[in-house]
């Protein structure tokens, strides 16, 4: 039996570079270049009276509006690493129950793993706040039958944030 051409090694070495090169340009379209974007207008200088800007390369301004904007920099970090981290709890059981466990119904239980993020984020949030609102379902009920007390509520709290994520 012979070994198969140079040429066919070569393309079965390339192919998952090939096969993620899609998902590599939305995230340099969607990640990289609006985050390039929002560093050079960081650093250009602007002027009120003219509404101009001019890139100066001013570094001097970044350490001011991270100190002026710590608290809400420092939140966005904590929500992000806390859904991260339940996010991380939650996905790999069930993912290592389906790839050893799954048989042959890995596809069924993988397609149902991915039905809900079919579902458009806007109609996710408006139903949670509608579910989480003072004048919810929840609580109303819960307010209603005295287990909280009248002025509790859950929206724009960081247990809300990180739940609905």
């Amino acid at each position: 039996m012979s070994s198969p051409p140079r040429h066919a090694a070569w393309r079965k070495g390339l192919a998952p570079y090939l096969l993620s090169s899609p998902a590599g340009l939305w995230l340099l379209l969607l990640f990289i270049v609006p985050l390039l974007i929002m560093l050079s207008i960081t650093l250009k200088t602007c002027s009120p009276a003219s509404g101009q800007c001019v890139m100066t390369w001013n570094w001097g301004e970044l350490p001011h509006v991270v100190n002026l904007y710590r608290t809400q920099f420092f939140t966005s970090l904590i929500f992000a690493a806390a859904a991260t981290i339940i996010d991380l709890v939650v996905s790999f059981p069930i993912a290592y129950w389906i790839a050893f466990y799954g048989g042959r119904r890995k596809n069924f239980f993988l397609i149902m793993l991915l039905v809900p993020f079919f579902v458009s984020f806007i109609i996710r949030t408006l139903v949670w706040e509608f579910i989480l609102s003072n004048n919810g379902v929840v609580l109303t009920f819960l307010k209603g039958n005295h287990l909280l007390p009248s002025g509790f509520h859950v929206l724009g709290t960081g247990l809300s944030v990180v739940a609905v994520k």
